[in-house]
């Protein structure tokens, strides 16, 4: 990674702790990194084709104009919370900020309950 996505993964990390209820959470995170990656291997797959048809400039300007439009369309529709977001209705907005576990912090760790379970444990 380069130093200006050094910052993405605990950005989406704290993204997704606003916006997705704890249930979801994992599901969200995979479906995030995965996306990640496929953008990895799809643009240098694609980058050949695209020299090779029509030249090396058109690589650094059609994945700059993708990120120009990426950036534009995000400040635009993005919001921090679910309560920041005008679009949002209010039964969504409810849906969302409802369905969080308490924010209160772990006082014990439950390493028995934890270690017994199929994909950690024995």
């Amino acid at each position: 990674m380069r130093i200006g996505e050094g910052v993405a993964m605990p950005a989406m990390n704290n993204i997704l702790s606003k916006w997705v209820p704890v249930a979801e959470r994992s599901r969200s995170l995979a479906l995030v990194y995965s996306g990640m990656n496929l953008g990895s291997v799809t643009g240098p797959a694609f980058s050949p084709f695209l020299i090779h048809k029509f030249g090396w400039p058109l690589v650094f300007y059609s994945f700059g104009s993708l990120g120009t439009v990426w950036f534009a369309v995000w400040l635009n529709k993005a919001h921090s919370t679910p309560l920041e977001d005008p679009e949002l209705r209010p039964h969504e907005k409810k849906l969302i900020v409802t369905k969080f576990v308490s924010k209160e912090p772990v006082k014990t760790i439950p390493w028995r309950l934890i270690l017994s379970k199929p994909p950690v444990g024995p």
